[in-house]
């Protein structure tokens, strides 16, 4: 370093940057741990009310909190994921129903009362296995 002065000052450089940015990032570390015993030190906590105003596990999240929920950093991979939770959430009522639909049909079949949805209106009775599996099938796929 004495024979190249140019060199010398560039190290200097990237020497005081580096140590700069250790100092930096100690003081900060300083600050939050201060800040937290402040917050959290059970002394100081001692002649303060509790309360549930700022407490955030109190707090209920609304369905749409729910549904938005996403902790992808990347943007449209978060909207991807928005679009398929409101899916989900769409989803959820329609298979109920659909759900609803195959019990009642399974239990009309147990009590042998089940019928067929014909395609121009003329329902008959489901008579056998096949009946009732291709039946059962249109209900869960809903094609008819």
């Amino acid at each position: 370093m004495n024979e190249d002065a140019e060199m010398s000052n560039l190290y200097r450089e990237a020497y005081g940057d580096i140590k700069a940015d250790k100092e930096h990032d100690y003081n900060e570390s300083v600050r939050i741990d201060d800040k937290y015993n402040y917050l959290f030190d059970k002394q100081s906590l001692q002649s303060k009310k509790p309360t549930d105003i700022y407490n955030l596990q109190v707090e209920k999240p609304t369905v749409e909190e729910e549904i938005l929920t996403s902790e992808m950093s990347d943007e449209e991979l978060d909207i991807v994921y928005k679009r398929y939770k409101f899916m989900q959430a769409e989803n959820t009522g329609k298979l109920r129903e659909i759900d609803v639909e195959a019990k009642e049909f399974i239990q009309n079949f147990n009590a042998g009362s089940a019928k067929t949805a014909g395609s121009h209106g003329d329902d008959r009775s489901v008579r056998g296995a096949f009946d009732f599996q291709n039946e059962l099938g249109l209900i869960l796929n809903k094609k008819r």
